[in-house]
């Protein structure tokens, strides 16, 4: 082929393309179909440079002819779309190929003929005009226009069909976020005005979808006698009018919420009156602001997103123009000249519009009515809301899959009520799937905290229904009584009692060990929402302090499940331990191994909550409720004598727990916190149970003995308390002995009596150091062999240091014998973090999320946690009361002790490595009839890395069990693991590695969870 540009300049060229252009117009006549071969032909040949005028214009008539046929073509098309369903015009007017203004905008008037659009009817056929409206102004490059007319379009018909229309258009070449983009140009170049502030004067004339109720009659009077007789003429009297109609519609939020709007707009209107004097203005402008704090901090939790964007941008206008007002009011006012150094806007007022544009973006980024509704009476806000919710309830779903937001959204309009006719407990599992995966975390890494193989479950995951006991070393304990501290020997030895059949275990030597060693004194624990911008979040997140309980496993989950169990009961609701994490009422199981009379004063407690109190929050905590009542005592030997280098510490076992609560709200900026107007004495339900639940603490904790646990963890850190204590005093004894100069000092005396030595007498040499060896180890407890060499080396050659380091050395053994004692099973922990001086977390790098307890029939959310701060008060008469108990008492040295809590982690992997052993070995699975089906692994679909099929071994109960048998089959390298995969239903598991951390190509997977279980 040749190039276009030879046709310019070969004359012959182009008269032989203007000969095929006329005989392709002969046959036009004929057939339609090579319109557009003729209109390209044209088109190649008009830029010729050589072309006179003439030729020019019939090569235009000839283009034009085509594009005639075209534009009738396009209308044809765009008129037939309109006798279709509302989705097929949309796809229709969507198509890009379908994008003539002129025709669009001729189809539109020639189906509006005279009517105002308002009128056109059906309303369906109404909302088809709006939608051909909507796509001009979008055409046209007027984002907020198309948007309106996109939002009449629902109002007229808010049906199915016209809702999946307006879907495909708002994700559409990228409309939502080009309203996105308006409305942050919006806020940026029109700082003061998001929305229109003027009132409405007259009500939707149709609204034909909603039933005519007593409720809707009467506020459409009272609006209307509103718009007539005061709105222009008192429009402070119309906002009191307004506030009056609260009291009217007390059964709906949106209402609430509306009517307080419209008195702060008339509010408004009455300070933008050139007559309101100057004190009137300040008085309103308050007013407004009052208002609008509690319209925000009520919008934001409880009315659905539609609402939510409608009264931010409402708020945020009111602030901001009120402001404006006032501050030219006061630089107009003649008696207010002077200077003034108070702020016009409070710090809480920035904060408050800060927190408005922030919410407004936020929910921007989910709702594409970026720009609507505009201002409107609340009769008419009955509708728009049921309209809007429709759509965006429509739209999040399927908008979920693409991305968390959206599913989260979803999911809290579904708890929220304001989305219906969907499954509450599928869309938390999907809710909690994508927030998972977003931190590349897996449900099976939250069954990790929630397994604890200290707490007996069933083998579905739920509690037990019947008493159980703590599943620890049976050669555990069940109360702390104390410890004794001997420094002549440097012995450590704790006095603990064992269990008797009826009594439960409550710790072992590995939770002694593991609090003494790292130094555990204070425990605090919470259960808080993971991110402040989602209020109804589907889970917890573990959040501590100290940080070193990460590595105390058995400790910090100990705190986890008691509080757990306390947000269980409070709530009603008991939560499977297992993916997905099901919920049932605790009236079902939880609650059936308490005695009768404890489970009907905490069921009635819930009743009466879930009857009487809605949208409330609250958090209960665990704590001691008295003091750690303790006795120091010293030793006595068989004559009585007291010898002050024994120490004991007895510890009283009359420790009451209890359950706090206090009532929480949010703050302006979406935290929670404490709510200062709760009455600590007040008879609420949820004072009611924390007190129920105080009185029978005890009891309670015979049927879960986890909370008994806490008592003796407690007093161990009373324990590792004193333990610490008494290292840092024999730390200061050493430090002192160090630094102390007097054998130094006396070291010059001696050597200044002596003179010169040696004498040259060998028996007044050795004379002289018998004497000086004799007063050394007299008066510093040194070993009179080990002490000649440094003495000679000082005599003879002046060379003291080595001397006065053995010296101070041996008398720091001596006097601090304990010193050595906690250093060589590492019972202190110094603490350089400063705890103290940071506020409550977690390590980041693992998960730490647990399923929150709320379910879609209690519209209540509990947080709170374990609070474990020992307060130590000496008395007397402790150490008679434990010695007259008739428990069984046994005394522990601390070399003892740490022996058996390393047997105890040696069986606990032992344990591991056998279940990862076991799964190497050949098995047997049976049918449904018991016939057997294999006698060898279990085989998946599909193939490993090697291309081998997948070689499943037999099912771990948990993530941390399959990955040890995968470490073992990789010699000890850490394996790799791959979550689970949801679409294709494939279970998470490991694969065994090599040094490199590369998989081992042998097709092995060790599985665990989900879509594993046989």
């Amino acid at each position: 082929m040749y190039e276009t540009d030879n046709i310019f300049k070969d004359t012959v060229l182009f008269k032989y393309h203007l000969l095929l252009l006329n005989e392709l117009v002969k046959l036009a006549k004929e057939t339609n179909d090579i319109d557009r071969l003729i209109n390209g032909g044209a088109h190649i040949l008009l830029p010729f440079e050589s072309l006179s005028n003439e030729s020019i214009r019939n090569l235009t008539e000839l283009n034009q002819c085509y594009l005639t046929k075209l534009n009738v073509k396009i209308f044809e098309i765009l008129k037939s779309s309109t006798y279709k369903s509302c989705r097929e015009l949309t796809e229709v007017l969507l198509n890009p190929s379908n994008y003539f203004l002129e025709q669009l905008k001729q189809l539109f008037h020639q189906c509006l003929g005279r009517l105002q659009l308002s009128e056109v009817q059906p309303s369906e056929y109404r909302s088809k005009l709006y939608l051909i409206q909507a796509i001009v102004f979008k055409l046209e490059n007027d984002a907020e226009k198309s948007l309106r007319s996109a939002h009449d379009a629902l109002l007229s018909h808010p049906y199915d069909d016209v809702i999946d229309s307006l879907i495909l258009f708002m994700n559409h070449s990228h409309f939502h976020s080009t309203l996105r983009r308006t409305l942050l140009n919006d806020i940026k170049q029109c700082s003061l005005t998001l929305t229109d502030l003027t009132p409405p004067t007259q009500m939707m004339n149709s609204l034909t979808f909603l039933n005519r109720t007593e409720r809707l009659i009467m506020l459409k009077k009272y609006e209307r006698a509103i718009f007539k007789r005061l709105a222009e003429n008192d429009p402070v009297q119309a906002a009191y009018s307004y506030m009056d109609l609260i009291m009217a519609v007390t059964n709906s939020r949106t209402l609430f919420m509306n009517n307080l709007i419209m008195s702060c707009v008339y509010f408004f209107q009455a300070i933008s009156q050139p007559k309101c004097t100057l004190a009137e203005v300040y008085a309103y402008r308050s007013i407004i602001f009052d208002i609008s704090v509690e319209i925000f901090l009520f919008t934001r939790h409880y009315l659905p997103l539609y609402v939510q964007m409608y009264a931010y941008k409402l708020l945020y206008t009111l602030i901001m123009r009120s402001t404006d007002l006032f501050a030219k009011r006061i630089i107009s006012s003649s008696s207010n000249r002077t200077a003034r150094s108070q702020p016009i806007l409070s710090d809480f007022h920035e904060t408050l519009l800060d927190e408005l544009l922030k919410n407004i973006l936020q929910l921007s980024k989910v709702s594409p009515f970026t720009h609507m509704p505009t201002i409107g009476s609340s009769h008419d806000m009955i509708y728009m809301e049921c309209a809007g919710n429709e759509f965006l309830s429509k739209y999040l779903k399927a908008m979920a899959p693409n991305s968390s937001m959206y599913q989260y959204y979803f999911f809290e309009g579904i708890w929220k009520s304001w989305i219906d006719g969907e499954n509450f407990e599928d869309e938390r599992d999907c809710c909690m799937y994508y927030l998972l995966k977003d931190r590349q975390w897996t449900t099976y890494d939250v069954e990790d905290l929630l397994c604890w193989s200290i707490i007996p479950r069933t083998d579905d995951g739920w509690y037990l229904d019947t008493k159980h006991r703590l599943q620890l070393d049976p050669s555990g304990y069940s109360q702390v009584i104390g410890i004794t501290l001997n420094n002549d020997t440097g012995d450590i030895e704790f006095m603990f009692a064992q269990a008797k059949k009826n009594e439960h275990n409550l710790f072992d030597a590995g939770d002694v060990m593991d609090i003494v060693t790292n130094g555990i004194s204070y425990a605090y624990f919470t259960l808080d929402p993971p991110n402040v911008e989602y209020h109804s979040h589907p889970f917890n997140e573990m959040k501590y302090l100290p940080k070193r309980l990460v590595d105390i496993p058995n400790y910090l989950l100990t705190l986890l499940h008691t509080d757990y169990l306390l947000k269980m009961i409070s709530t009603g609701v008991e939560i499977c331990s297992q993916t997905p994490f099901e919920m049932r009422p605790i009236s079902e199981n939880l609650v059936q191994r308490l005695p009768v009379h404890i489970r009907e004063e905490l069921q009635s407690v819930a009743m009466k909550k879930s009857e009487l109190l809605t949208d409330s929050i609250h958090r209960f905590w665990i704590q001691p409720e008295s003091e750690i009542e303790y006795e120091q005592a010293y030793y006595r030997n068989f004559f009585g004598r007291t010898n002050e280098n024994i120490t004991q510490f007895y510890l009283s076992d009359k420790i009451k727990m209890c359950v706090k609560k206090h009532r929480m709200r949010y703050d302006e900026r979406g935290n929670l916190i404490d709510d200062k107007d709760d009455n600590e004495n007040d008879q609420s339900a949820e004072a009611e149970f924390a007190r129920v639940f105080t009185k029978y603490y005890d009891e309670i904790g015979e049927y879960f003995p986890e909370l008994l646990r806490l008592k003796e963890l407690l007093k161990l850190s009373v324990l590792s308390r004193i333990i610490q204590s008494r290292y840092e005093s024999q730390c200061d004894l050493a430090a002192q002995i160090e630094n102390d100069a007097t054998f130094e000092t006396y070291l010059a005396e001696v050597k200044n009596k002596i003179g010169d030595y040696p004498t040259g007498s060998v028996e007044a040499d050795e004379k002289i150091l018998n004497a000086i060896s004799n007063n050394i180890c007299k008066n510093f407890f040194c070993k009179k062999g080990n002490l000649k060499p440094y003495l000679l080396d000082w005599l003879r050659h002046g060379q003291h240091t080595a001397l006065v380091t053995f010296v101070k050395q041996s008398l720091i053994q001596c006097k601090a014998k304990l010193k050595f004692t906690i250093e060589k099973f590492s019972l202190h922990y110094d603490d350089e973090d400063h705890d103290d001086e940071q506020r409550l977390n977690n390590d980041t790098t693992q998960c730490f999320w647990v399923p929150a307890a709320f379910s879609s029939d209690l519209s209540m959310k509990v947080y709170g946690g374990v609070m474990l701060t020992p307060n130590p008060k000496g008395r007397t008469g402790v150490k008679d009361e434990s010695e007259k108990s008739k428990k069984s008492k046994t005394t522990e040295n601390v070399a003892k002790l740490s022996k058996k809590s390393n047997d105890i982690k040696s069986k606990r992997s032992a344990s591991n490595v056998e279940k990862s052993g076991d799964s190497n070995k050949n098995c047997q699975t049976t049918d449904q009839n018991g016939n057997i089906k294999s006698k060898s692994h279990v085989i998946g679909r599909g193939a490993g890395p090697s291309g081998d099929p997948k070689i499943h071994s037999i099912p771990f109960n948990s993530r941390k069990g399959a990955m040890e048998a995968a470490q073992k089959d990789g010699k000890g390298n850490r394996p790799v693991h791959h979550g689970v995969n949801y679409e294709k239903k494939e279970p998470a598991h490991w694969h065994p590695a090599d040094k490199d951390g590369k998989i081992i190509k042998n097709g092995k997977h060790y599985t665990y969870g989900r879509y594993s279980k046989k």
